[in-house]
């Protein structure tokens, strides 16, 4: 045992100073980590509560987005399916008037007169004109091909009239013969016209997809986007056969140029999404995509998307040309989008409202950086309060110990005093000297 400067070193009162600060140390490590325990649980509640609010909110957006989505995309595109049944409706009913009125002339044709109608002139180009043509090697000189020619000029004003109707958007209307003879009205007959031998331009109507349409399948017929034969047009035919006495006696047909629902088809194109019309045979016949699966393509080179790869895509598209469709999500090319089609159902077309997905989740990606900012914000600021609280958890530790071993140190001392003044006398006891007294230590 060793004394340096009044302290004590071994012994008892070492022993008991080692006690006390044993256990204060002891108390003060279970503090610490409690507190530091406590600190943690914090910590991760806030991290847990963030993750689920984060998305709690991710789920309500998307939610809330489709929802919308599904409401003003459903009605947009029904609108859009409307407008161009509407359209295309009216080139029906030209078709069928003029069907009909034929129909009677080939029925009775002793009752009608014949009528005189010519070859289209160049200088009535931009009026409204009756015109006839032919194919190529046709005899207009012919009785028979006379005699029909004759009787289906009674069709001449019928034709003018609905073609000047400010209601209907057509481009030409006509009645075409299996002599190969048809009677046309438009306003551009210039365009009749060979630029280089100024001789008029033959058709070939009977191997033109409107004829051939409705010849073979004997009911109203929609053609395919294509060119018109002499303008170079785009446009869609539509044609309606007529038969007599089980015979095919003419087929009606009327022109749409598309131009303007080219460029209207074009104009939905806004930041990724679009909106395309596809046929009843799975073409898309307009799109503002120049590539890809919802590209417009020529009918010998156009996709079929009934038939594709993609499963999903395939039964959408069937679905969309027969019923329509809710709002569907559908992953092309490995892009997902949303997707939903109402049918155009005079024609059995389709049109199809296309939206990424990226793009309906804009609100709620910008919701989320913002909560996440938000979020960030106030971890750092939660995470420099736990670092300053443990800073001054680590101070006021340092404190605590440096004042435990100094009453520590006194405790142990005024414990032990009364046990080294006791020692002390009992050191000093000899001989008769037997007399034990104590004073009084306090």
């Amino acid at each position: 045992m060793k004394k340096i400067r009044n302290i004590v070193l071994g012994g008892i009162q070492q022993k008991i100073f080692n006690l006390v600060l044993i256990s204060i140390l002891l108390i003060m490590a279970a503090y610490t980590a409690v507190i530091m325990y406590q600190s943690n649980s914090l910590t991760d509640l806030v991290r847990d509560a963030n993750q689920s609010q984060k998305e709690s909110i991710t789920a309500t957006s998307e939610a809330t987005m489709e929802a919308i989505m599904d409401s003003n995309l459903a009605q947009s595109t029904a609108m859009e399916a409307y407008i161009a049944e509407d359209v295309l409706g009216d080139v029906a009913r030209i078709v069928r008037v003029i069907a009909d009125y034929t129909s009677k002339l080939f029925a009775s044709p002793d009752d009608f007169p014949s009528r005189v109608v010519s070859l289209p002139d160049k200088d009535k180009d931009g009026e409204i004109s009756v015109q006839v043509l032919t194919k190529e090697n046709v005899d207009l000189s012919d009785p028979v091909v006379k005699s029909k020619l004759g009787l289906i000029g009674n069709l001449s004003e019928l034709m003018i009239a609905l073609y000047g109707d400010a209601n209907v958007n057509v481009d030409s209307c006509y009645c075409a013969l299996p002599e190969g003879v048809m009677l046309l009205v438009d306003d551009h007959s210039g365009t009749k016209f060979d630029k280089e031998t100024d001789g008029l331009i033959p058709i070939d109507f009977t191997e033109r997809a409107w004829y051939v349409g409705a010849a073979e399948s004997g009911k109203l017929f929609y053609t395919d986007v294509t060119t018109e034969h002499y303008s170079g047009e785009i446009s869609i035919m539509c044609s309606f056969p007529v038969y007599v006495n089980d015979e095919l006696v003419a087929v009606i047909g009327a022109d749409l140029f598309l131009n303007d629902v080219s460029a209207a088809v074009n104009g939905t194109a806004r930041y990724g999404s679009f909106v395309c019309i596809i046929n009843q045979k799975g073409h898309v016949l307009f799109s503002p995509q120049t590539e890809g699966v919802f590209s417009a393509a020529p009918e010998q080179e156009a996709q079929d998307l009934r038939e594709s790869d993609n499963a999903a895509l395939s039964e959408f598209i069937k679905k969309a040309l027969s019923t329509g469709t809710e709002l569907s999500m559908i992953d092309i090319d490995g892009i997902p989008y949303y997707l939903i089609g109402s049918p155009i159902k005079n024609v059995g077309w389709t049109v199809v409202s296309v939206v990424p997905k990226s793009l309906a989740d804009q609100p709620a990606t910008a919701m989320l950086a913002r909560f996440d900012s938000i979020q960030n914000d106030a971890t750092e600021s939660f995470r420099r309060g736990i670092k300053q609280a443990e800073i001054t958890i680590l101070v006021l530790i340092a404190v605590v110990l440096i004042i435990s071993i100094t009453a520590a140190i006194l405790m142990s001392k005024k414990i032990v005093k009364p046990l080294t003044s006791i020692t002390n006398r009992v050191r000093s006891l000899g001989g008769n000297d037997l007399q034990f007294f104590m004073e009084d230590e306090y």
